[in-house]
């Protein structure tokens, strides 16, 4: 109940608030980021990123000679994009985020049930009854209620 209550809502709160926070040019950078780590490094594809308008557009590379290319490897389109490592950092610092906080919504959600788990053992000894009974002492309470009737 801890893991399903506590761990797994703080695993995935602070993904949902970055989702909500980022801009469609940083979600972007952190897809086209992720997309460049499992792409071959000599595959050359071409990446398309959104600007502040929300249109698609082209990233391209200009060379010492001046030419525009538009087909890049990941290791280029990683340095092309290193002007938006501030997207990638609040990423990252996101993700770390994911990770240590399950620990604490795992441990909030079992002290408090552990704590109403005591409660509720309080409640059954307020009312008076004894969760083992020997059976000297139940032939002793059942004869004092013969002798009360």
């Amino acid at each position: 109940m801890a893991f399903w209550f506590g761990a797994v809502p703080m695993f995935v709160v602070p993904y949902l608030f970055w989702i909500s926070q980022a801009s469609e040019k940083e979600a972007d950078v952190v897809k086209i980021h992720l997309a460049s780590k499992i792409y071959s490094p000599d595959a050359r594809s071409r990446w398309e990123i959104r600007d502040q308008s929300g249109q698609y557009k082209v990233v391209e590379a200009v060379t010492s000679s001046g030419q525009h290319v538009r087909a890049l490897t990941p290791t280029q389109i990683k340095k092309a994009l290193q002007v938006e490592s501030p997207a990638l950092a609040k990423f990252y610092w996101y993700c770390t985020l994911s990770f240590i906080l399950p620990f604490f919504g795992y441990a909030l959600v079992w002290f408090f049930l552990r704590r109403l788990g005591q409660h509720n053992m309080e409640d059954k000894r307020v009312r008076g009854a004894e969760e083992i009974v020997t059976p000297e002492k139940l032939n002793a309470m059942e004869k004092s209620k013969e002798k009360g009737t």
